[in-house]
């Protein structure tokens, strides 16, 4: 009876371990297609060496219409970089040649500056919403480019050259996006560069009320996990200034960029699955 006993044992230890197996393999294979779907890239970080001597860069201030710094150059990967570390970025239509704007007094954010209203607290604690970081990053952009913006005309700027350069960027590990999801809807969402310790917002979008303020909260918490310093928010606009943004004067906004050249540009995956903003993250800006 003893032997018979023992028997029975072992075989239950076995069944157990096997079905442990078969589901560790189950949500291996659902974790798998989870990222195929999204089309998410894992980037092996590495650090990326600008050499600014090959490109002619304008004075910040100097620009005579509109803040318009400079007509040419290119969308290659180093121009794009070497241009933001110094105030500028592209903005153009199609059928325009490359322009580099660069206005100043400066909007910038300070991560641990955000102001999240009570009402928007309470929203975020009802768990309605959903973030997650570079899981759906084309989609962002294609968002972006094709939301209803008040007071826009001619086309967006988000056409198919600046599409291919930024996921070129995504790719490498510079450019990233912030999701929000609703039923497993994306309904709000932004993108940017990851320069140094700078992080250049480029454009966002919400489908239903508060999901870009919460992909703004959802990018300064991961912002604040890398110990980046500051967004560089571009436009100045109600919505950004509502939320803790300020303006800078031009000397302000050189210091930082100059300050921003001694970090290292660093290329790396931010990936981060779709989940919650929880109450605990909100205490990082109490």
């Amino acid at each position: 009876m003893a032997q018979i006993k023992d028997f029975r044992l072992k075989e239950n230890r076995i069944y157990f371990y096997f079905c442990l197996i078969i589901n560790k393999l189950k949500a291996f294979v659902k974790t798998i297609h989870s990222y195929q779907k999204s089309n998410i890239y894992f980037v092996i970080p590495c650090e990326y060496i600008l050499h600014e001597k090959n490109y002619f860069l304008p004075e910040l201030g100097s620009g005579l219409v509109n803040e318009l710094l400079f007509i040419g150059g290119s969308l290659q990967f180093e121009e794009i970089l070497v241009r933001y570390s110094n105030g500028m970025f592209p903005w153009y239509h199609a059928d325009e040649p490359v322009m580099w704007f660069g206005p100043v007094p400066r909007l910038v954010l300070y991560p641990e500056k955000l102001k999240i209203s009570k009402s928007l607290s309470l929203l975020i604690k009802k768990n309605i919403f959903q973030y997650s970081i570079d899981w759906a990053f084309l989609d962002v952009m294609l968002q972006c480019k094709t939301v209803h913006r008040s007071g826009q005309s001619g086309g967006s700027w988000i056409h198919e050259d600046i599409i291919h350069a930024y996921l070129e960027l995504h790719n490498k590990g510079i450019a990233h996006s912030v999701e929000i999801w609703n039923n497993e809807q994306l309904v709000g969402g932004l993108y940017g560069l990851g320069i140094g310790k700078m992080f250049c917002g480029e454009s966002m979008f919400f489908k239903e009320s508060n999901a870009s303020k919460i992909a703004l909260t959802g990018l300064c918490i991961e912002l604040l996990n890398r110990n980046y310093e500051f967004i560089d928010c571009q436009q100045d606009t109600p919505h950004l200034t509502s939320m803790g943004a300020t303006l800078l004067s031009l000397d302000s906004f050189k210091e930082l960029l100059k300050k921003n050249k001694n970090n290292r540009i660093e290329g790396s995956s931010w990936t981060k699955a779709p989940g919650p903003i929880h109450a605990s993250d909100l205490q990082l800006f109490s």
